[in-house]
């Protein structure tokens, strides 16, 4: 059985990883104009989003400027992935030896 306070970390850390997929799925889809920018839910979703998620990736960018514009493409979501799931680890490892 689970403590509730590391189900609670663990459901936030799923949330923010849930949030950033969409993040970049709609900000693909509204490069390739699937979704429309004019619609006033999109652009506020969207917007809230990047107010969210894009001062973490402006970091990642400035701290790993390989991550973005070397072949045109933004590694740095797939870095805060990799971050944001090594830090759930960490905290579940932790947990575990103070547990025991």
């Amino acid at each position: 059985m689970m403590n509730p306070i590391m189900y609670l970390i663990n459901l936030i850390f799923g949330v923010v990883e849930v949030l950033l997929f969409v993040y970049i799925i709609m900000g693909l889809l509204m490069y390739f104009r699937v979704l429309d920018t004019s619609n006033e839910f999109v652009r506020q979703v969207y917007s809230g989003l990047s107010r969210a998620f894009e001062p973490v990736l402006a970091k990642l960018r400035k701290i790993m400027p390989f991550l973005s514009h070397s072949s045109g493409m933004d590694f740095s979501p797939i870095a805060f992935f990799i971050l944001l799931h090594f830090a759930e680890y960490t905290i579940n490892w932790a947990y575990m030896k103070v547990a025991i």
